[in-house]
């Protein structure tokens, strides 16, 4: 029931929060995902995640810190 543009959209945003989490640069994850602009890659990850990509990059960095440190 979903459209192949929104599936692609949604796989973009997936797998450009895993580079995020692997503490890739968010313009090289912008580029390798397609994006012409880094404007538009942000758009993008704001309108999926509803943060911007540097505070998506915080939140992931700090859920991942968090990690084990029991």
């Amino acid at each position: 029931g979903i459209r192949p543009k929104e599936l692609f959209r949604n796989h973009r945003a997936v797998t450009a929060r895993r580079l995020i989490q692997e503490d890739m640069d968010l313009k090289e994850i912008s580029e390798r995902l397609g994006f012409r602009h880094y404007s538009h890659f942000a758009s993008e990850m704001k309108g999926f995640y509803g943060i911007p990509p540097v505070q998506l990059q915080s939140v992931v960095k700090s859920r991942c810190s968090g990690v084990g440190s029991n």
